[in-house]
């Protein structure tokens, strides 16, 4: 992989963890676990446009960049899962070609994935889902979400969903 350069020439990494997801038994605790422990800033809460039925919130850090996002999951709060919350997934993003580079590989390599919108989502060697998205040029700096789809680009009736293998990467 090049590295690009950004608006000022100095050379940035050609891949970019955007956030981390966690899951939650409880959307407000966390909310306020992030906010008020840790400073973080809300900067969305609401219906989760990818996983349906479910709630999202999405904190920031000071300057507006995605950190956390927390997917409410009241299953977390069962007797078996006693305190402990989960990671969901990891966002990345990378440069247009490199993403187009990684499907291509994975379709080479028939690596079972699922592509929502402009999203891959692929599980790692431990079931980890990773989230990779193409990076236009001018969105770095800019918070992860942008250049994603909209809530109604990504509900049912317009999402366009494609698994490449018989088996599920979620």
């Amino acid at each position: 992989m090049q590295n690009e350069q950004d608006n000022n020439g100095r050379q940035v990494p050609s891949v970019w963890l955007t956030h981390a997801a966690v899951m939650s038994s409880s959307l407000d605790d966390s909310v306020e676990f992030y906010r008020g422990i840790l400073g973080l800033q809300l900067r969305t809460v609401g219906d989760d446009p990818i996983r349906k039925g479910r709630r999202r919130a999405v904190m920031t850090d000071s300057e507006g960049r995605d950190i956390v996002e927390i997917i409410e999951m009241a299953e977390m709060a069962h007797p078996s899962i006693p305190g402990r919350g989960g990671i969901h997934h990891i966002g990345f993003t990378l440069p247009v070609r490199e993403w187009h580079s990684l499907r291509s590989r994975m379709d080479a390599n028939a690596y079972p994935y699922h592509e929502i919108g402009r999203r891959l989502f692929v599980r790692d060697s431990d079931g980890l889902i990773l989230e990779i998205e193409p990076l236009s040029p001018s969105s770095r700096g800019a918070t992860a979400s942008e250049g994603a789809p909209s809530s109604a680009e990504a509900s049912p009736a317009s999402e366009s969903a494609t698994t490449t293998t018989a088996e599920s990467a979620s």
